[in-house]
């Protein structure tokens, strides 16, 4: 958005904000849902330039849920390296957190040479061979990891479509053999068994959860108590900055929640905030996300008293009006025109605004960056559904069967009615909604105009 004003969010924004202000109690709990574009991050953000939670004494550690990191990277590194104005390690801080990085490192290279070394005996090949096989086993246990939230069955086949870059099972499986002899403590890239033999995945993820949420625990409690005799036992630095020794309170702020969402939660429920309860400093956790957090998994109603949750929906027609006049588009029928196409999603509308306004349709950078955008929340299987259903002008079952022979029509049926930020709302039957498709398909065309003639051709 262009400004700073506040439009169709001014009673949710001043509720937050109260919220993010007095807090009376240990711990507070908020979340914010809504779907992809309704304006969620802005919001966020709005909030915290105007709040400045550091000058109230906060630590903050603020993320992104869309980091492209396996789950044990991102909520231990990466969560640290977001840190305000404490830097990890460099001044004595975080040192838990980044002794465990450091072990799994170490972990990491004992079990290459493991399998590099089992491998030349066992599979006749090179070191160099195996160095790339491995390599390419981590990263596809990253990627696998981070669909923990999907529906098991449409999980299997996300992780299955990964591997079968492999030339054999054999050199899966000592993967597989030499991580569950060396494995000890959680591994970032794990790979998930494909074979549907018993693995220590779960109870690999248990005691991760339990060791990240002690030392990050342990951490911030040092960062915000400086206590000496635990700088003392820990070999913490003894310099402290001077803004570090202001901050009293904790929060942490993750937008796209839903990217790590199981994880998230269980990680959160059963080990992060039961700890954090006993510790004698203030904490917000705010997340961002599709769903609303009780929406998420049953087991947040054991601290449901700490929650307030807040959804944000489409502008209303006089908020999606006032919107426009903000950007100098006064047009009765331009605001009709706009609205009725974007039916007062603020991405979208501010998107058609610009367009409208500049007299030009789209770029090839712009267009990206709408793609970007528009699937940021979907899982690579999610967009190769996005970009072929958008050719479909009526889309059912049957159509997509047709569209995507080798899919499950059913599942993506399922998905698409689930996704309100991209369906046609106002049509009668089920569509992309008609501003999206055609951004969409110029992007494809611009991509490749091969697979673009084929998606075309299969949907006629």
């Amino acid at each position: 958005m262009l400004d700073d004003k506040i439009i169709g969010r001014v009673e949710v924004y001043e509720e937050i904000k109260e919220r993010l202000t007095n807090n009376n109690g240990k711990i507070s709990i908020i979340s914010i849902g809504g779907s992809g574009g309704i304006g969620k991050s802005y919001l966020l953000n709005k909030l915290l330039d105007d709040i400045y939670l550091e000058d109230n004494g906060y630590l903050v550690l603020k993320i992104d849920g869309n980091k492209k990191v396996a789950f044990e990277k991102y909520i231990t590194e990466e969560l640290v390296r977001s840190a305000n104005h404490i830097q990890p390690t460099s001044q004595g801080y975080f040192n838990e957190v980044s002794a465990l990085v450091k072990e799994w490192e170490k972990i990491d290279l004992l079990q290459k040479k493991q399998f590099i070394k089992l491998g030349k005996d066992r599979l006749n090949m090179s070191g160099e061979e195996l160095n790339k096989y491995y390599n390419m086993l981590v990263r596809a246990g990253k990627f696998a990891n981070n669909f923990v939230g999907e529906k098991s069955k449409m999980k299997n086949e996300i992780i299955f479509d990964q591997l079968q870059k492999f030339d054999t099972a054999e050199v899966i499986e000592l993967f597989n053999e030499v991580q569950n002899k060396i494995n000890k403590r959680l591994l970032e890239g794990r790979l998930p068994d494909p074979f549907g033999k018993k693995t220590k995945r779960f109870n690999l993820q248990q005691n991760f959860n339990q060791t990240a949420a002690n030392a990050l625990i342990n951490d911030i409690s040092y960062i915000l108590s400086g206590s000496t005799n635990l700088k003392e036992k820990m070999k913490f630095k003894t310099t402290r900055s001077k803004i570090s020794k202001s901050l009293k309170n904790l929060a942490i702020i993750i937008d796209d929640y839903e990217c790590f969402q199981e994880n998230l939660n269980e990680f959160f429920i059963r080990y992060f905030i039961p700890e954090v309860k006993k510790k004698n400093f203030k904490t917000y956790l705010v997340f961002v996300g599709r769903d609303l957090l009780l929406d998420t998994t049953q087991e947040w109603d054991k601290y449901v008293r700490y929650i307030s949750q807040y959804e944000l929906k489409e502008f209303k027609i006089a908020e999606s009006v006032e919107y426009l006049n903000s950007l100098n588009i006064n047009d009765e029928n331009t605001i009709n025109h706009l609205i009725d196409i974007t039916e007062g999603y603020p991405y979208l509308l501010y998107l058609e605004a610009m367009n409208h306004r500049d007299g030009a349709s789209l770029g090839a950078h712009q267009l990206k960056l709408f793609y970007d955008r528009t699937t940021k929340w979907m899982s690579e299987k999610e967009k190769i559904w996005f970009k072929n259903l958008c050719f479909l002008e009526v889309i059912n079952v049957d159509n997509i069967k047709k569209m995507m022979s080798k899919e499950n029509p059913d599942e993506i049926y399922s998905w698409l009615i689930n996704e309100a930020s991209i369906r046609d709302t106002k049509s009668s039957q089920y569509r992309i909604r008609p501003f999206i498709s055609t951004k969409i398909k110029e992007y494809i065309f611009n991509e490749s105009p091969e697979n673009f003639n084929l998606m075309k051709i299969r949907a006629t």
